[in-house]
């Protein structure tokens, strides 16, 4: 009897108990999709010693690029975020880097480029690249990365100096800082 008169009052507390609920103003908001541009939104008009260019749409409505570039472009490249379809992982990162690689090593016979390494930077998937335009020895370095759902596509070459390429890295990694 003890046990019932137990039992019945903690079914009777139970059924005053409020649900907890979260409040509406704390609630997660549902993930969106950025498009290229807004996330592009984030990306500094000016890194360390990089300038950021006037945008430029890419071919298909795709993405959109952007060139930056030192003063006397010292170092000189672009940023692109792309619209994929598909998830953004491994496999269509390592695409990537290697389109990019294949752009840069299949230049006119002035300007050959060639790998010389790969590495990450700050979370991108990057390689290094060395060759040169015309007699000017240069360096290069082309990154690829996920972002909001998008494909960062990140290119600097440079002649080849001292600390130029330790300067483009950390640009890489200012980028990445920003998009995150």
């Amino acid at each position: 009897m003890r046990r019932l008169a137990t039992f019945s009052l903690l079914l009777g507390l139970a059924a005053c108990a409020v649900p907890e609920e979260t409040p509406p103003e704390t609630a997660a908001a549902p993930a969106t999709r950025r498009t290229p541009q807004e996330l592009a939104a984030r990306l500094p008009e000016r890194l360390e010693q990089f300038q950021r260019g006037n945008p430029a749409q890419l071919p298909g409505g795709q993405g959109v690029e952007y060139p930056y570039a030192t003063p006397g472009r010292r170092i000189a490249g672009q940023v692109q975020l792309r619209a994929v379809t598909g998830p953004v992982g491994t496999e269509a990162l390592d695409s990537e880097l290697r389109a990019m690689a294949a752009e840069a090593t299949a230049g006119p016979q002035h300007r050959r480029l060639r790998e010389r390494g790969r590495e990450s930077v700050a979370g991108l998937n990057c390689i290094t690249l060395e060759g040169n335009f015309g007699r000017m020895p240069v360096d290069s370095l082309a990154c690829a990365g996920a972002f909001g759902g998008k494909v960062l596509r990140l290119r600097l070459t440079m002649a080849r100096r001292e600390g130029r390429m330790d300067e483009a890295k950390r640009f890489a990694e200012g980028i990445a800082a920003a998009l995150r």
